[in-house]
């Protein structure tokens, strides 16, 4: 795979030195970066992984959420006694009804749930936690806009990126990307596992709009020793 190194101006070519740089890595040919992707309402995604609520932990930063009923941004199963499920509906729940306040329209959000249970959401004027889960999680996996299989309650989010660990391990690592082939827009795991996940059903497609530069995912910041 190709790499670049972003070096300092002045650097010299051929000069060996303890120094910082970014490594990006590249995306397939097959697709291009989007900053985000949005549901109309309709469309949602199935990640193909099943969380383990001893185990799992996630990362998802997601804005634009409108409160117009139950909204969810991710779940299993509209169950509360059913494992992973995250809504507003007015305020953000995750699981057993454990409510964080910090809801605004317009407002993007950076989500983490430690295995466990324990929530923390930044929304860029304040930091909020608070602990999850009821009666453990079920056996379906986990679905982006909605409950696994669709149904009723989803939501019109844009979803900037979504990851998920099992002790630890990265299980995958979604970004937004456009396959280039027949421009279906959906999410793209970089960590090798799941592949391209685009919408699972409903009418229309997911929206999306233009990232030039990599996203933060693709960028590592490393350093080159003497």
């Amino acid at each position: 795979a190709t790499v670049w190194a972003k070096m300092k101006s002045g650097d010299l070519a051929g000069v060996v030195a303890a120094r910082t740089f970014e490594v990006v890595r590249c995306l397939p040919a097959e697709y291009e970066y989007v900053e985000w992707i949005a549901s109309s309402g309709d469309q949602w995604i199935d990640t193909g992984v099943v969380p383990k609520q001893a185990t799992t932990g996630v990362d998802i930063r997601f804005g634009q959420v409108k409160n117009a009923g139950s909204q969810v941004i991710f779940a299993q199963a509209w169950s509360w006694g059913n494992g992973f499920l995250f809504q507003v509906n007015p305020s953000f729940r995750f699981d057993n009804n454990k409510t964080l306040d910090g809801y605004a329209a317009g407002r993007d959000y950076h989500v983490t749930i430690a295995p466990g249970g324990i929530v923390t959401m930044d929304y860029g004027q304040g930091v909020v936690t608070n602990t999850g889960y009821s009666n453990g999680t079920g056996s379906q996996t986990l679905g982006l806009f909605a409950p696994n299989g669709g149904g009723n309650y989803r939501s019109t989010c844009r979803i900037y990126s979504f990851s998920m660990t099992d002790d630890g391990k990265t299980v995958c690592d979604f970004i937004p990307v456009r396959r280039n082939e027949d421009g279906a827009v959906g999410l793209l795991d970089i960590a090798g596992n799941q592949g391209f996940c685009g919408n699972a059903d409903g009418e229309g497609e997911l929206a999306a709009i233009e990232l030039t530069d990599a996203p933060p995912r693709l960028v590592v910041t490393s350093s080159l020793g003497e």
